[in-house]
């Protein structure tokens, strides 16, 4: 009743993992026990969710607005959501943290052209109008580049947001593409059905690392999301498997099986690299401890 889980994320201890479409779920991931924070409605009711800085409150994202729900400890030691608030009106697909600022896309009331709100710290606000119906989003950790993509549209827009106001840039794809950026904000991931490039987001003509191929994909572009702490960049690379590349070398480390990258997804490592999720077009979170499998391979000598 959850739906294709659109969006995804870690709270910022790793301790929840949470995902919506249809509802909005959390899982506690020393126990495993879900926690509903927003009842299932109908699928794609919910597109994305993403966590406060702190932790202590949950932001999700879809057809009726952008909603915040406080998290909280009951006597048991569990965690549990706390009533809904409302944030903003209209439709608000997904979300990205750039830098201290939340970006949500979409179109929030009749006077503002789609685009993509700057929600800071401050309270303040802007928008930013796109070119394309926007839909996914991707920011680099540093919060200075934000990348818009548009469903069905090839390609997306890129803005630089340290400027102001923030100059835009289009990015040409050949078919559907996702965007990502490596965990020290100088490589701009772009994949689409067939090809994998890593460019450098100051100049997107400057490829960082040799183009991949991809192999069987369909339509479905592939989706990335890389590690500090792990030193890894995670990319669908095939239906049925996801590639760990070594984020300053672009090296293949390791090639994991996943029977979920058929299907438009959704990547996330946890805060300490430990783990690596997948939220996917099958109504199913996929969880790969990458602790484990490393010890492992250093047990056959295998380990990178």
């Amino acid at each position: 009743p959850f739906g294709l889980f659109g969006g995804m994320a870690f709270s910022p201890d790793g301790k929840l993992l949470a995902a919506g479409d249809g509802g909005v779920l959390a899982w506690e991931m020393e126990s495993g026990l879900p926690l509903v924070v927003q009842e299932p409605t109908k699928p794609e009711q919910w597109r994305d969710v993403v966590f406060a800085k702190d932790g202590k409150s949950c932001y999700f994202s879809g057809q009726d607005g952008l909603f915040q729900s406080p998290l909280q400890t009951d006597a048991q030691g569990r965690t549990v959501a706390g009533p809904r608030k409302k944030i903003l009106s209209g439709y608000a697909s997904f979300m990205q943290w750039c830098g201290d600022t939340l970006a949500v896309s979409g179109r929030f009331n009749d006077k503002r052209k789609p685009g993509v709100l700057l929600m800071k710290s401050d309270g303040g606000q802007r928008h930013l109008e796109a070119s394309i119906n926007p839909d996914h989003l991707a920011a680099s950790p540093d919060g200075r580049w934000l990348v818009v993509t548009g469903y069905p549209n090839n390609g997306g827009t890129l803005w630089d947001l340290s400027q102001d106001p923030p100059p835009e840039r289009h990015i040409a794809t050949a078919s559907r593409a996702a965007f990502g950026f490596t965990s020290d904000s100088k490589t701009l991931i772009a994949g689409t059905d067939s090809l994998v490039w890593f460019h450098d987001p100051q100049n997107p003509d400057i490829e960082r690392a040799p183009v991949r191929s991809r192999r069987d994909c369909q339509t479905v572009p592939a989706y990335s999301c890389s590690s500090e702490a792990a030193g890894l960049t995670a990319v669908t690379t095939a239906p049925d498997e996801v590639t760990l590349f070594d984020t300053k070398t672009f090296r293949t480390i390791l090639k994991l099986e996943s029977p979920l990258t058929p299907f438009d997804s959704v990547l996330a490592f946890s805060p300490d690299g430990k783990k690596l999720a997948m939220a996917g077009g099958v109504s199913r979170v996929m969880l790969w401890d990458l602790e484990y499998i490393r010890q492992q391979l250093a047990g056959m000598g295998l380990d990178w």
